[in-house]
């Protein structure tokens, strides 16, 4: 089989846990390693996944092309498109994908989402949720962050499809690489990217290994 018939044949990856979790970092690890592979594509990807939901074509109409698919969402200053959350309906339609809850600390999850954009990702989602505080915002998402990963665990416990979780603080490339024997990934190309500023480093894995 030719390198480009073995990537054609790969399954589709949907990274769907929260953004600040590693994503840029699994992206462009994908990338490095000759994957197809989409990131946000400036809020056009679950505002497209979106529309296609809402015109009963198939959630990935305009992607196709893509293998690997990580931050999922759009958030502007009136709307929250939040497309990873649509994981029931990309198992149905996509049933040999492959299903990654990418997660972290919670509190060291909330203050980097905080910091985001300087400060601006907050003002929007405080605009969207019609709160004023810090703390408030906090609390929304950090029981949107529990229910989330409730909920990903339940349906994917009584569901077949593959699935594991990957904790970017703890869990090494190694790791991620096992739940995707086929991609063949090089460990060695995986580098943490997309740190917040004022965000404390994550662990020394990258190092411990040598890359």
């Amino acid at each position: 089989m030719s390198r480009s018939d073995a990537l054609a044949s790969l399954p589709k990856v949907f990274l769907i846990g929260f953004n600040k979790c590693g994503t840029r970092t699994i992206h462009y690890h994908f990338k490095a390693n000759g994957i197809g592979a989409v990131h946000f594509d400036h809020g056009r990807l679950a505002l497209s996944m979106f529309r296609n939901l809402t015109n009963s074509k198939p959630l990935l109409t305009g992607y196709e092309n893509f293998t690997a698919f990580s931050d999922m969402e759009m958030i502007n200053a009136d709307f929250a498109f939040e497309a990873y959350k649509l994981y029931p309906y990309l198992s149905d339609q996509y049933p040999d994908s492959v299903f990654i809850l990418n997660t972290r600390n919670v509190e060291a999850w909330l203050q980097s989402r905080l910091k985001n954009s300087y400060g601006t990702y907050a003002q929007r989602w405080k605009r969207i949720l019609k709160i004023r505080e810090d703390e408030e915002l906090l609390a929304a998402w950090r029981t949107d962050w529990a229910q989330h990963h409730d909920r990903v665990e339940d349906f994917f416990s009584r569901n077949k499809y593959r699935f594991f979780k990957f904790n970017i603080e703890t869990d090494d490339p190694m790791t991620f690489n096992s739940g995707l024997p086929e991609f063949c990934l090089d460990a060695r190309k995986y580098k943490v990217l997309g740190r917040t500023a004022d965000e404390p480093a994550l662990d020394e894995r990258v190092t411990t290994l040598g890359l």
